[in-house]
């Protein structure tokens, strides 16, 4: 087995995602995560917690930016609740921890998401290989492997799917990692 293929390997494991490729950055696997979503709906991020480009891809992309309410970067459940009732967003779009420090009730936020039909996709730049990298509660992870992360490889990141079918429909905007270093 090749590199790629050991470093595949080891990401399902830490995942818990059977579908998985390692793209350019970290902001590309977020670009493509959300890349299935149509134009004009609505895309959920925490207001405290998160990273800059939770903003600015979705409005690239055209997608519509809703904050949920957090206390101390930890997501509001009762906000979720309710902008995922008035809103009917595409996704929700979070870090596990919030702000490299909040662990969020990923469990609670997936089973609200599934009942609302909206995609949970969460960063687990900061908690890989930690038990808050939990694949079982997200339809889609992302990460990063840039300076400073859990995985520093200074380049890259990854995007993992619960489902192959939303593999299979992220995977024709994915920007793959060929750099063999």
């Amino acid at each position: 087995m090749d590199d790629t293929g050991e470093i595949k390997l080891q990401l399902r494991k830490l995942t818990k995602h059977e579908h998985v490729e390692i793209v350019l950055r970290g902001n590309s696997a977020i670009q493509s995560a959300l890349s299935i979503i149509p134009p004009g709906k609505a895309i959920l991020i925490p207001e405290e917690g998160g990273w800059l480009s939770y903003k600015t891809i979705p409005q690239k992309l055209g997608l519509l930016v809703v904050e949920v309410k957090c206390k101390d970067s930890e997501l509001d459940v009762a906000d979720l609740q309710e902008k995922l009732v008035r809103q009917q967003p595409g996704a929700l779009l979070y870090q596990n921890p919030g702000g490299y420090f909040a662990e969020q009730p990923i469990k609670e936020m997936y089973e609200l998401c599934q009942k609302h039909n909206c995609l949970a996709i969460m960063d687990v730049s900061g908690s890989i290989g930690t038990k808050l990298c939990d694949g079982r509660y997200a339809d889609i992870l992302v990460g990063s492997f840039g300076e400073w992360k859990l995985v520093e490889a200074k380049m890259g990141g990854f995007v993992s799917c619960r489902e192959r079918s939303l593999f299979e429909k992220i995977a024709p905007s994915l920007q793959e990692l060929e750099d063999e270093e």
